[in-house]
């Protein structure tokens, strides 16, 4: 998987429209691909996950859908980028390259509901 790993180069944090096409054709092909073949597996999206394109296009997605504040790690956006975008996302890649990525635990947040009185 090492030599599936593509450099995080100025070009890709600058413009990342581009990027970011190729990263919906992918998702197009795969869920085409799913309809019509129900027993299909994709094996090899790890590998697309460790790229740097797949890498900037999904930083620049949560960055543009996340309100203000930080994230679960105690990170904002703000620290993320005054430390250097290319170098954490350089350590992201080597995480899941090297398999030692861990995520954290999502925060659940029990909202309740007027109707029958759940939650969800």
């Amino acid at each position: 998987m090492e030599n599936r790993m593509t450099s995080i180069d100025a070009n890709l944090l600058a413009s990342p429209s581009e990027q970011d096409e190729r990263i919906r054709i992918l998702q197009r092909k795969l869920y085409i691909r799913a309809k019509q073949e129900p027993e299909f597996k994709a094996y090899s999206l790890y590998g697309k996950l460790c790229e740097g394109m797949t890498l900037v296009t999904a930083y620049y997605r949560v960055k543009s859908n996340y309100s203000e504040g930080v994230g679960v790690d105690g990170e904002s956006f703000e620290t993320i980028e005054e430390r250097g975008l290319k170098s954490f996302l350089e350590e992201i890649q080597y995480s899941l390259i090297s398999k030692g990525y861990r995520s954290q635990a999502v925060r659940q947040v029990l909202i309740p509901k007027e109707k029958k009185g759940g939650v969800s």
